[in-house]
């Protein structure tokens, strides 16, 4: 950038004075010595102009250089789980100015958190804006359809990180116990219901995982089981003074794991209250080595286990998030645990999604410069031949 500027600066005083002496040299070449400054004068102007229109570099819009625009809309259900860990619920009515002022404002918080998430350095030329009182668009101009498949796994992850015990069985015959009631009740919500309750209050949740990521055979998981199609594996919820989740982070970092397998993993570290928290929770869950019984830690992103590592010892301050991650995707992970968690959960899917070609623009382009060329070409035709020499000045 400062070359650039240097390069300007060079132009911008270099041609005035090229284009002086050109003038003066033309000037006595036509015996008109006295009409130097005048031929300098033309010279220097197009000079400028022409330095000017080289280096300009117009801002284009999406339907000149091409791109995609995105839809997205908020979803209730999901984000009433993610912001409480509570069942879905129904979102209340709209309100002449109750639900829809706290819809705007949420909406208004969702767009700054994608900004952070799409664009942190603030250099892309990315649109992110409402689109009602629910929605949000997202116009990115000059995109190629792996980035595009990049920007959407950004947005529709909510970034909920938390920490949790998987339920095994030697702790957990209880939550094992509540599980297998709900899954024998004639009643589908109770049945498929995401959470389990005792007196009213949360003490376990299914969450999803991948069976090809994860043995969980080997996690001595005490209940799994398949809803659609979707793989689920049961979680001990703590209590709150055991809870650790992705707000007590302070850092995050991409690096190599410890195993000497040189696997990409994420390193992590806490503040004061997330390490407190973090040693209170794996010190209660220290491995059982009479037994050889290991207690495993869930790391679970949006309500999926990404990764559950055996606890050894008692952990505070700084730990990993290992797995069979890709960089590509360590690198995904950092970025939205950086932007930290969004106020609202979007739909996986777009409810509009609009790719826009750069052919089109490309050509419309090009027929703008041909009409600006030739129109500028017919002026000065027309201002030589009638006013001669002052069309020549002017």
């Amino acid at each position: 950038m400062e070359m650039d500027k240097n390069l300007v600066l060079a132009l911008v005083i270099g041609v005035p004075l090229i284009a002086y002496f050109v003038g003066q040299w033309i000037a006595k070449l036509s015996r008109m010595p006295e009409h130097g400054w005048v031929f300098g004068l033309i010279l220097a102007s197009i000079g400028i102009s022409t330095v000017v229109v080289s280096l300009w570099n117009p801002k284009l819009g999406i339907d000149l250089r091409g791109g995609v625009i995105l839809i997205y809309e908020v979803d209730d259900t999901s984000t009433a789980q993610m912001s409480d860990n509570t069942e879905p619920q129904a979102p209340p009515d709209d309100g002449p100015n109750g639900r829809r002022n706290e819809d705007q404002v949420r909406i208004s918080e969702l767009v700054e958190a994608l900004q952070q998430r799409v664009n942190p350095s603030g250099v892309k030329d990315v649109v992110i804006r409402p689109y009602g009182s629910k929605q949000v668009e997202i116009i990115v101009p000059e995109v190629e359809p792996a980035e595009i498949a990049s920007i959407k796994e950004r947005i529709v992850t909510g970034g909920y990180l938390k920490f949790q015990i998987v339920a095994n069985e030697q702790d957990h015959a209880t939550l094992a116990k509540l599980a297998d009631e709900a899954q024998a009740s004639d009643k589908p919500a109770v049945r498929n219901a995401k959470v389990i309750r005792r007196n009213g209050e949360i003490v376990a949740e299914w969450v999803a995982y991948n069976p090809a990521d994860l043995d969980v055979a080997s996690l001595r998981a005490v209940r799994t089981r398949s809803i659609n199609g979707e793989h689920e594996v049961l979680m001990a919820v703590d209590s709150p003074e055991l809870r650790v989740e992705g707000s007590h982070l302070t850092n995050v970092y991409p690096g190599f794991d410890d195993q000497k397998t040189f696997k990409p993993c994420l390193h992590f570290a806490m503040n004061q209250v997330g390490s407190l928290l973090f040693h209170g929770l794996t010190s209660k869950n220290l491995p059982d080595e009479e037994r050889g019984f290991y207690r495993h830690l869930g790391i679970v992103l949006d309500s999926r286990l990404m990764s559950a590592p055996s606890i050894n010892s008692a952990i505070s301050g700084d730990g990993q998030i290992t797995g069979n991650f890709t960089q590509k995707e360590i690198d995904q992970l950092v970025g939205i645990l950086r932007a930290g968690r969004l106020p609202a959960v979007l739909h996986k899917e777009p409810i509009s999604e609009n790719e826009i070609s750069p052919l089109l623009g490309a050509d419309m382009i090009a027929s703008g410069k041909m009409a600006i060329g030739g129109s500028l070409a017919i002026v000065i035709a027309f201002m030589l031949a009638y006013y001669r020499f002052a069309g020549i000045v002017a």
